[in-house]
């Protein structure tokens, strides 16, 4: 060393150089598979080529004989072409060891013909996204593969602003705090969770049927089956958490017959086990199977499900819920998870007649015109009034919105002795909003008076109107942001003709309202 140069404390003396950057270190390694070994294994590669890299840029003043014997061990790197006016030392040599100084490793010119590390990591994205493990220490209740990789990244995308938002503004996350530990339980509630991923994906890409989906909820029954004839574990958690997730499946993707026969069988299991509050050791459980409890029909839309026990809001429904569930939040975190259960019923929603469902209501005018009208009064801020939760407007507003889906819902789902479902009810609806029409045309408020005081009374045998009003009332306790959301969907789910006054957000679908949802 001359007497002006200072030591480099950060880089070894030139004779240990080589040594120190090539010499062997082990570590523990708690890899399983022979793909994580050798994730494990190109990993560690790169981190040793970019040590070397920073070496070589850090000792570019040493001399050449010295730089050429570090690049001994280097993979080749073809020379590289010294753009014009970068003369000194570099220019003197057009070997390797000139291509290793700093005034060449920053010429645009090498990523051209080396591509960086960056480059490298995006070309091989897939094979490391195939490899990695998804969780850490590894709890998921089977072996994953290739394709349950791919079902669990679209089941997490479905609940993208749960699962991946930067501002949780919600205490409570049903996907964080209830979904996630149910589902990852045991096999076969994953089995099913897996089966709604795959069919939920083939609808998205257009396939009317998935196989995957099948062969998912028949290992999910399979495994579910040899539960129930083991005496220890037919009344078991993992057993009613399996049965939860089932039935999940059979709402959206089954029927109603399949949803029935398995809804019967919980309720037995339920009944076994000393009802509902009997596990309350599992709070998780015991909000899941409550919510289900209240259910005796596959769909919130509806009337003949008990709805009302989570619009009473009194201290004697929360003092009941309290015992029953033994927590002051039961109710809150209820109706949270009730929202996304409801948000994933509005893909149901006229499925049985392909006629209205395609055609909407297109063909009542009056009725369509209601619609518009309802429309045009959603404010285009979700900016509530300062210090407003939920005024009176809102809850008129979205309480005739929800009048009328549940009509047309009620309408498809009724079968005349002739077997096809009838539209006798929104017929009725249409005739009378035509005899009314310039009443209720004045606001919101006429209109709600003409569905609930005139309209409503002359359906009989249907608790259909004060169900919509509960359905309200569980709506007003959720947030400005979910609730415009949801009215916006569930017009758009309506097809129509488009009208002067109804600009249509076509952007408003179910899957795009579920991926919005916070929590609750």
């Amino acid at each position: 060393m001359s007497p002006g140069e200072k030591p480099d404390e950060r880089l070894p003396p030139a004779g240990r150089q080589k040594d120190d950057r090539y010499a062997t270190t082990f570590a523990f390694v708690n890899d399983q598979t022979p793909q994580d070994s050798r994730s494990h294994a190109m990993r560690e590669y790169w981190k040793q080529r970019r040590r070397t890299k920073s070496v070589d840029a850090g000792s570019s003043s040493r001399s050449a004989a010295a730089a050429a014997g570090s690049q001994a061990n280097m993979p080749p790197v073809p020379p590289l072409t010294l753009r014009p006016g970068r003369g000194g030392t570099a220019s003197a040599s057009s070997g390797s060891g000139s291509s290793r100084r700093p005034t060449t490793s920053r010429s645009p010119k090498k990523v051209a013909i080396e591509p960086g590390i960056s480059a490298q990591v995006l070309s091989g994205m897939n094979l490391a996204l195939g490899n990695c493990r998804l969780d850490p220490f590894d709890q998921f209740p089977i072996k994953l593969t290739a394709q349950h990789h791919k079902l669990i990244l679209h089941w997490l995308t479905m609940y993208a602003t749960m699962m991946f938002g930067t501002r949780s503004r919600a205490k409570f996350n049903p996907l964080r705090d209830v979904f996630f530990p149910l589902d990852l339980s045991n096999a076969a509630a994953f089995n099913a969770v897996m089966a709604q991923s795959a069919a939920h994906l083939a609808r998205m890409q257009g396939r009317l049927r998935s196989t995957e989906a099948l062969q998912f909820k028949a290992e999910a029954i399979r495994i579910l089956s040899e539960w129930m004839a083991d005496d220890k574990m037919a009344l078991s958690d993992d057993v009613l958490a399996a049965v939860s997730r089932i039935l999940a499946y059979e709402r959206y993707w089954g029927t109603e017959a399949e949803w029935l026969v398995h809804r019967a069988g919980l309720q037995r299991l339920i009944d076994q086990r000393g009802g509902v509050g009997a596990l309350q050791n599992n709070w998780r459980l015991e909000l899941t199977i409550y919510l289900i409890s209240l259910m005796s029909k596959p769909s919130w839309f509806d009337s003949s499900n008990q709805l009302w026990e989570l619009s009473d809001s009194s201290m004697s429904a929360h003092a009941g819920l309290h015992t029953l569930l033994g927590s002051k939040d039961a109710l809150a975190r209820i109706r949270s998870l009730w929202l996304i259960s409801f948000i994933q019923d509005t893909r149901t929603l006229m499925n049985n007649w392909v006629e209205l469902y395609s055609d909407g209501i297109t063909i009542y005018a009056a009725l369509q015109r209601a619609v518009a009208m309802l429309h045009a009064a959603i404010p285009a801020s979700i900016e509530a009034p300062r210090g407003t939760h939920f005024d009176q407007h809102d809850y008129t507003r979205i309480a005739c919105i929800l009048f009328i889906v549940l009509l047309i819902q009620s309408s498809t789902s009724i079968e005349p002795p002739q077997g096809t479902p009838s539209l006798t009810r929104i017929a009725q609806l249409d005739a009378l909003l035509l005899e009314r029409e310039p009443q209720w045309t004045r606001s919101v408020d006429e209109l709600y008076d003409t569905l609930y005081h005139h309209f409503a009374p002359r359906i009989k045998g249907t608790t259909m109107s004060s169900y919509a009003l509960h359905m309200a009332t569980v709506m007003s306790y959720m947030s400005v942001e979910t609730r415009r959301g949801v009215e916006r969907t569930l017009l758009h789910i309506l097809p129509h003709v488009p009208a002067e006054s109804w600009q249509d957000d076509c952007q408003w679908t179910p899957d795009v309202l579920l991926s919005s949802i916070h929590g609750d």
